[in-house]
């Protein structure tokens, strides 16, 4: 994905993974091949006749290789039967050697399209390489051409930032300075630690003791003197 801050590739990083793919499994192709033809061509012309079937599944050339099979054990039996002179025996080499020739120009199509195939693979490599080394370097030279204009671009996006930091600041600084500063509780007398605990209090303990023995013997003497004058 290309920045805000910079320039458009000319080939995005998806464009390029997948040509890159197709760039491995092109050279992979290639390799196979060229070592088919490479091994094809070091072969004599009639080993090269007899591997083509397997090594390409040619049907065609299969066919005619059978046939000139059957032409040449046909041969052999009218030989024996006739001798070398007989018009079936003509005939007979007339139908192999029309065979050879069909299976041969049949040959030489077949090594043109593998060597066609292999060229064909190799200019697609190169093709595509080239494509992506010319779009790099196109790509550096455009931000080489624009970074001028990609530097001012980023250096005011960070001035406009800046910018919008300092509004909030000052935006919060006026809110703060307009909040009243009085408090809504105020401390009228300070609280000073009591000389002794509340808890427990002797003198008021011993008052309270006092009294009430005071009040047991009042009330027994009242008691003591009704009785008496009963």
């Amino acid at each position: 994905m290309a920045s805000a801050d910079a320039p458009t590739p000319l080939i995005t990083a998806e464009t390029l993974r997948y040509i890159n793919q197709q760039k491995i499994e092109s050279q992979a192709e290639y390799a196979r091949q060229k070592v088919l033809v490479d091994s094809l061509l070091a072969l004599s012309e009639e080993e090269r006749i007899q591997a083509l079937p397997t090594a390409t599944q040619d049907t065609l050339l299969s066919s005619w290789l059978e046939q000139r099979s059957l032409a040449e054990q046909r041969l052999l039996a009218l030989e024996k039967d006739f001798g070398p002179q007989h018009t079936e025996v003509q005939k007979a080499k007339i139908l192999i050697q029309d065979a050879n020739e069909k299976i041969k120009k049949r040959v030489t199509g077949i090594m043109l399209a593998l060597q066609s195939r292999v060229d064909s693979l190799k200019n697609y490599i190169d093709a595509i390489t080239t494509k992506v080394e010319e779009a790099e370097q196109a790509d550096i030279e455009k931000a080489n051409t624009s970074r001028p204009y990609w530097d001012a671009k980023r250096e005011l996006n960070n001035q406009q930032r800046l910018g919008q930091l300092l509004e909030m600041r000052i935006a919060t600084e006026e809110i703060d300075r307009d909040l009243p500063k009085d408090v809504m509780v105020r401390i009228t007398d300070r609280a000073v630690a009591g000389s002794a605990p509340v808890k427990p209090n002797k003198t008021l303990n011993i008052a309270w003791a006092s009294l009430s023995a005071w009040s047991s013997e009042l009330a027994w003497r009242s008691s003591s003197s009704i009785s008496t004058r009963a």
